[in-house]
C-alpha cells in the first residue's frame, strides 16, 4: 500500500484531470469534511491508478497513523496539494 500511496502522490502533484482526482482522493482520506470525494470520479482513472487507489484505501482501512504521515514530508505535501488543488476542488473545476 505504501508504494501505491507514493505513486498517487506523484500523480496528484501533476496537472491533469487524473491529478485532480488523485489529489481529491488523498485530501479526502485526510479530511473528508473539507474535501468530499465522489466515488464515480474513480471511473475516470487509468486502471493502474485506480488499482493504486484501492491499495491506498486498504492501507487506510484501519490505520496505525494518518495517511499523510505514511509519506516522508507528508504534512508539507498535503499542504502543497491543498495549495495546488484546494480552490479548484471546492469550486468543482
Amino acid at each position: 500500500g505504501v508504494p501505491a500511496l507514493y505513486r498517487l502522490v506523484a500523480v496528484a502533484l501533476g496537472d491533469s484531470g487524473q491529478s485532480r482526482i488523485c489529489a481529491n482522493f488523498l485530501l479526502s482520506l485526510h479530511d473528508s469534511a473539507s474535501f468530499p470525494f465522489k466515488l464515480y470520479e474513480l471511473r475516470n482513472l487509468d486502471m493502474c491508478i485506480w488499482e493504486d487507489c484501492m491499495l491506498v484505501l486498504k492501507l487506510d482501512q484501519s490505520p496505525k497513523k494518518e495517511i499523510h504521515c505514511m509519506v516522508e514530508n507528508g504534512h508539507s505535501i498535503w499542504e502543497e496539494l491543498k495549495a495546488i488543488w484546494g480552490a479548484r476542488l471546492l469550486l468543482k473545476i
